[in-house]
């Protein structure tokens, strides 16, 4: 399938577009969690308590987002959010190895000249 230029740039856009949406949509619902549950809690600046165990992997944080628990959920929208221009990189590079188009040589020119 041959796309011109401004599709495949239409079709990348979107993608990021999406990504960020739902990144955005998902910390919104974590945070809305999180201040029902602790919206009223005097917070307690003394002491310096790090993220919980179970929120230090991408396993902790799925699990913990499928409880909905609040953290957890705010998390998973932060990892969609690192995740979205990677999926757009992937995704553009895969445009790129079945549709031929000037957009896709300008990008293996830069990323020939970029390893040299």
């Amino acid at each position: 399938m041959h796309w011109t230029d401004e599709q495949i740039d239409q079709m990348l856009g979107k993608l990021l577009r999406a990504g960020v949406m739902l990144a955005a949509a998902v910390v919104l619902t974590g945070g809305l969690l999180y201040m029902i549950k602790y919206g009223a809690a005097q917070p307690n600046y003394h002491i310096f308590h790090g993220e919980p165990a179970d929120l230090r992997s991408v396993a902790g944080i799925l699990a913990d987002a499928r409880a909905l628990r609040s953290r957890g959920v705010i998390q998973l929208g932060l990892l969609l959010l690192i995740a979205t221009p990677i999926a757009r990189t992937l995704f553009g590079r895969r445009l790129c190895l079945t549709a031929r188009s000037h957009l896709c040589d300008r990008y293996h020119d830069c990323v020939e000249r970029t390893a040299l």
